[in-house]
């Protein structure tokens, strides 16, 4: 690859790292399980890997066993640009699926988070059901 195409296909992989596929199998806890990507209504954090060591991109499917992709998440600690940086007042909603989940996550806030008692109430406060979503409609 020559110097004038390296900026087309920096763009071309930039781009192909915000996709996903619409449909496809996903594992969950041992089962293959159909699945519609679009349904998960999930946003997508792309870390700046330009000053690392890393490729932004791994072709080889070989290589990628749960074992490798534990040792580089982990390796991406030690770049503070492939952080996602937020704090607790950037987050509007928590959305749960059900008030089983919401009560399930109030336990977790409570107990485990380290934050003041004053942020956790704060947090709890933005959890909202989807079941409540649904009647509101």
């Amino acid at each position: 690859m020559n110097d004038k195409e390296m900026p087309l296909y920096d763009y071309i992989i930039h781009q192909l790292l915000y996709t996903k596929p619409l449909r496809g199998v996903m594992k969950i806890e041992g089962k293959e399980k159909n699945m519609i990507f679009h349904d998960e209504r999930e946003w997508r954090f792309i870390p700046d890997m330009n000053d690392t060591k890393l490729d932004p991109v791994i072709f080889d499917k070989d290589f990628l066993t749960k074992e490798n992709l534990d040792v580089l998440n982990k390796s991406l600690r030690f770049y503070d640009n492939c952080k996602m940086k937020f704090n607790l007042s950037n987050i509007k909603y928590i959305l749960v699926p059900n008030e089983r989940n919401r009560d399930s996550m109030i336990r977790f806030v409570e107990k485990k988070l380290p934050i003041e008692t004053f942020e956790k109430y704060r947090l709890i406060s933005k959890l909202i059901t989807f079941d409540e979503i649904e009647d509101d409609l």
